[in-house]
């Protein structure tokens, strides 16, 4: 994979057969993940640089240009820590010109891990995701950028509101209890509320929408769309307990949660398997006591090589 082709992939420059050829790539190496990490900072630092020198009276910046600064130095940011460099960012880095300590925090594929926030806020990260946060959020907002899925349980503070910055959308909270699936390589991003309200807006149309408890958002990065529905939130954020609860779920999905959840590398080799819809729930089980209800339920054969796994369909014997 040459390099050129790791910049279009950042600038979004590809078909979607390429971007996933691209994104495999990526995820078969550490090596090849430092490599993207590094173009994707540099190129969001350059954008930063542009919108900084694209303006010579920073006082005169409207506050929509403002967000969409930090945001890109925020972004930008959280690549750097997560490839090991120390730098810091704030959001009114325009006007005071001082950077506040960043910190990030990671977590494996296979683990949940506990975060508190500065103000108290606490975090639990699912597998394969991580957060960035000022050390001290400033005395207007709190901001945090999130990758992967995580739950959040925020600290009541009806003058600093709480905001979440994912992939194409911002979660906007007083204080709350949600759950929010941003996974990069996933087509949609996810926030089911679990109590309280929160305001989800859709950063390219400027349109949002407000969440009762137990109701889900559905942003479609493809076509930047948003839409809600009545979900079941104790099912969505079971997964902090260990379990995956899955309705009427296209099994590519249910693939990847469990890819996730053990850490393993799963093919199917079947489109129509793919595509079946799922329904089960997996409560704090071994990996190969997961592959044998599928093998059962399913009718399929599976095969486990170190952490690949490959399922086809079973033949049909007469």
């Amino acid at each position: 994979m040459n390099q050129n082709q790791l910049k279009k992939y950042i600038n979004n420059d590809l078909s979607e057969t390429e971007k996933e050829e691209v994104l495999n790539w990526i995820n078969s190496d550490v090596r090849h993940q430092e490599l993207y990490n590094q173009l994707k900072t540099e190129h969001t630092l350059h954008l930063l640089k542009q919108e900084q020198h694209s303006t010579s009276d920073y006082s005169f910046i409207t506050k929509k240009k403002k967000r969409k600064q930090f945001k890109i130095y925020a972004a930008a940011v959280a690549i750097l820590v997560l490839c090991i460099v120390s730098i810091k960012y704030s959001s009114s880095i325009l006007e005071q010109g001082v950077l506040p300590n960043l910190v990030s925090v990671t977590n494996i594929n296979g683990a949940h891990k506990n975060v508190t926030l500065p103000d108290g806020t606490s975090v639990t990260l699912n597998s394969n995701s991580s957060i960035s946060y000022p050390e001290k959020f400033n005395d207007s907002v709190r901001y945090v950028n999130l990758s992967g899925e995580a739950y959040f349980d925020v600290q009541h503070n009806p003058n600093k509101p709480f905001i979440v910055d994912v992939n194409g959308i911002d979660i906007r909270v007083l204080g709350t209890s949600f759950n929010v699936k941003a996974y990069d390589e996933d087509q949609k991003v996810e926030t089911t509320l679990v109590s309280g309200k929160v305001e989800i807006w859709d950063d390219s149309k400027e349109k949002n929408l407000t969440l009762s408890p137990s109701e889900r958002a559905t942003f479609n990065k493809k076509k930047q769309k948003l839409r809600k529905e009545k979900v079941n939130s104790d099912d969505i954020i079971a997964w902090k307990e260990g379990k995956l609860i899955f309705k009427q779920v296209p099994l590519k999905h249910v693939i990847k949660d469990l890819e996730r959840k053990y850490g393993v590398d799963i093919t199917v080799k079947s489109r129509d398997l793919n595509n079946y819809k799922y329904t089960g729930t997996f409560n704090n089980l071994t990996l190969d006591e997961t592959l044998d209800i599928l093998e059962i339920s399913l009718s399929i054969n599976y095969t486990k090589s170190n952490k690949k796994i490959i399922i086809s369909k079973k033949p049909i014997t007469e």
